[in-house]
């Protein structure tokens, strides 16, 4: 990713029921960033008021942060849920008239569980790796990919593309991103999504002359 990362983690990415939920999460040591990255972490942790945030004052806490801080991200697997739903928004129009997509989504308790959990978790490591203090930067809702809205499947009653990502109901529409899968598990979808693009470009490539064009 355009962060990187330094470490990565997978010894809570299967299901353990005695947690309290299902599923699991991938871990990630991620850089800190600079000064300015510094500010939002220094609002969070040490309560600084935006005030607070010029002068001495400021200029002592990046001394004692920059280079002496771990950043854990913790990448929670959010299940399916029929709840979520992509659909034509019933007034506003782009500029063509054309309805405007309508995206609804909520984070699952299932969800929610793992989260909390696994934040747990991550101040215990910070803990025993001797952190003087630790809190949470961010818990960002909604998730950074949403998927599954055009799901992959044999039955055009419960999935919209085939296995190659063409459309049960337009002819040679072919959907290629992370809509075609439900889930990315507890990792970045990227890689899986030019794993299927490069897997339908050579399906079109080489059924391309038996395709029917409609008129």
């Amino acid at each position: 990713g355009p962060a990187g990362q330094l470490l990565q983690g997978f010894q809570f990415f299967e299901t353990d029921t005695s947690r309290g939920f299902v599923r699991g999460t991938k871990w990630q040591v991620m850089p800190t960033g600079g000064p300015l990255g510094m500010v939002s972490r220094l609002e969070h942790g040490e309560g600084m008021q935006e005030q607070e945030l010029w002068g001495g004052r400021f200029n002592a806490r990046i001394k004692e942060s920059i280079g002496h801080m771990v950043d854990i991200a913790i990448i929670p697997e959010d299940l399916p849920d029929e709840a979520n739903t992509v659909t034509l928004h019933p007034l506003l129009r782009d500029a063509d008239g054309l309805p405007a997509p309508k995206i609804t989504y909520r984070t699952s308790e299932n969800t929610h569980r793992m989260l909390d959990w696994n934040i747990a978790r991550a101040f215990e490591a910070h803990d025993v790796a001797g952190a003087k203090k630790a809190w949470v930067v961010s818990r960002a809702h909604p998730p950074g990919h949403l998927l599954g809205t055009a799901r992959m499947g044999d039955d055009p009653e419960a999935s919209v593309v085939d296995a190659f990502g063409r459309s049960h109901d337009v002819p040679n529409l072919f959907v290629v991103d992370g809509s075609v899968f439900v889930t990315s598990s507890a990792v970045n979808p990227t890689s899986t999504i030019c794993a299927l693009a490069r897997r339908t470009a050579r399906h079109i490539s080489a059924q391309a002359r038996l395709q029917a064009v409609p008129a």
